[in-house]
């Protein structure tokens, strides 16, 4: 098998308005030794001839490209593990199919890592939708060492995977959950805590696209409960292995309030609750980041008020861009 500096695995399901864009601004990279691992997941749709016509308009990247086709649809976990045991890559990139990026990302991540000898390099996103995009910066200019696990696990760092540049020989000791929401989170725990030496590079090299509704993450369905529940059994399952579980399990529970608050529209203190029952209002008070007015908002479900919650929420989305 060759050897490459970067694999970088795409998922492809149900992305024909979007995998040319994506695949296009990977052809593009500036850095030659790049493998290329499409996994194509049954696509319904024309997205694999749409890929193959791109892929034919640059000669120079076609021996670097692998298609892998699941005999049947198993979802984007296990189709990221797919791409992943099929891999040779000294560091992998995971892309959804329906993001794209700028041309330096995989050059400039790279590098970083081989200056620092990182196992995971971070960048900035810039977040999609149809009238903007938003910049968005992780916060590991104020974290410590010893904080960027909690940053992951809390939330304060963006448990997402096509954002990072991770070191092959990392997935040796990871697990690959079966769930799909929220699958990110499980992952990310696990490398943050196996990773010696994490990076961060300020540079929004990825945009993230919001713009798809067929998403898994801007689509809530009716698994996404029973998802977010096994995401956050999991990792607590991890945290006791790691006889952690006592000192993190607060930081754990600040992300599984924050994602209901996001994702969910009613019933927030109910939902809360079937996934922990041990959560309180507390953890709104204790999660250091959250602003005072964020606080203030983030109590009102708990006191009854998912109404005026949901308003306001969606008032900074749409209006103020923020939340």
């Amino acid at each position: 098998m060759k050897k490459y500096d970067v694999s970088v695995i795409v998922p492809v399901y149900n992305v024909e308005k979007f995998i040319q864009k994506c695949a296009v601004s990977l052809f593009e990279q500036d850095h030659d030794s790049i493998e290329y691992i499409f996994v194509n997941d049954c696509t319904p749709d024309n997205s694999m001839q749409i890929l193959q016509d791109v892929i034919d308009k640059y000669p120079n990247r076609k021996d670097d490209v692998r298609i892998i086709n699941n005999p049947e649809n198993i979802g984007s976990s296990k189709t990221r593990q797919v791409g992943l045991k099929a891999c040779g890559g000294g560091y992998l990139l995971f892309m959804d199919s329906d993001d794209w990026t700028q041309p330096d990302m995989i050059s400039s991540m790279y590098q970083k890592a081989k200056d620092d000898d990182a196992d995971i390099v971070c960048c900035d996103m810039f977040l999609c939708s149809n009238d903007a995009q938003v910049h968005k910066k992780e916060p590991f200019v104020y974290l410590s060492d010893a904080d960027e696990f909690v940053g992951v696990l809390s939330g304060a760092i963006w448990a997402t995977m096509p954002n990072k540049l991770i070191k092959h020989k990392l997935f040796e000791t990871v697990e690959f959950p079966n769930f799909c929401f929220a699958e990110d989170v499980y992952i990310m725990v696990q490398l943050f805590y196996y990773a010696n030496k994490i990076s961060y590079t300020p540079q929004a090299f990825y945009y993230y696209n919001r713009t798809n509704t067929s998403s898994l993450t801007t689509k809530k369905s009716h698994d996404t409960l029973k998802d977010l529940k096994q995401m956050y059994l999991v990792v607590c399952e991890f945290l006791k292995q790691k006889n952690i579980y006592e000192a993190y399990i607060k930081y754990h529970r600040v992300r599984t309030v924050n994602v209901v608050l996001y994702y969910f529209n009613k019933d927030f203190k109910k939902i809360i609750k079937s996934i922990d029952n041990e959560i309180t209002h507390l953890v709104i008070l204790q999660n250091q980041n959250l602003s005072f007015f964020k606080k203030v908002v983030f109590l009102l479900p708990f006191f009854g008020f998912d109404r005026l919650f949901v308003f306001i929420r969606d008032f900074r989305r749409k209006i103020l861009r923020v939340w």
